[in-house]
């Protein structure tokens, strides 16, 4: 029987392991692959990331590396939404990794499909109203090492 994860505007066939790309927007990103906020080059890097098989995209503008100070939502929002933008019609659902809600509805009102938080969905407002309309929300896993030590999430 055929396993489906909705996400978003796509249904993806759960039966396999799903590749998920990283798209670092960072200053200083956990893997040393920090796009410094330049849209041009993580609109190149997810696209090659599809191109090598990756089934969804995690754009994050804030690092979440030990240690790393929080930016304003503002700035994360600015890094995110020209990509967003840029790669909503991509064919490949596009999941956005962050902490804040103001960041998660604006990210999927710009035509994101899903929201990955590692705080679990925790902060008052996350995961209610507009975040939670036909969009997916993974498992939470706050506190799991495998997502942010370099290794794609496998689902």
């Amino acid at each position: 029987m055929t396993q489906n994860f909705h996400c978003g505007r796509y249904v993806l066939n759960a039966d396999r392991p799903l590749i998920m790309g990283i798209v670092n927007l960072t200053d200083d990103s956990f893997s040393g692959d920090g796009l410094h906020g330049n849209p041009d080059l993580a609109i190149a890097q997810g696209l090659r990331q599809i191109e090598e098989g990756a089934h969804i995209l995690d754009l994050g503008a804030e690092s979440s590396r030990p240690g790393a100070l929080p930016i304003p939502a503002q700035q994360e929002i600015d890094r995110l939404l020209p990509v967003i933008e840029a790669l909503r019609d991509c064919g490949t659902p596009l999941s956005i990794d962050t902490v804040k809600p103001e960041v998660m509805r604006l990210a999927l009102n710009a035509g994101a499909d899903m929201i990955n938080d590692i705080n679990a969905l925790r902060a008052p407002g996350a995961g209610t109203g507009r975040c939670k309309q036909g969009r997916a929300l993974p498992d939470a896993h706050a506190g799991r090492a495998g997502h942010h030590a370099g290794r794609p999430a496998l689902r």
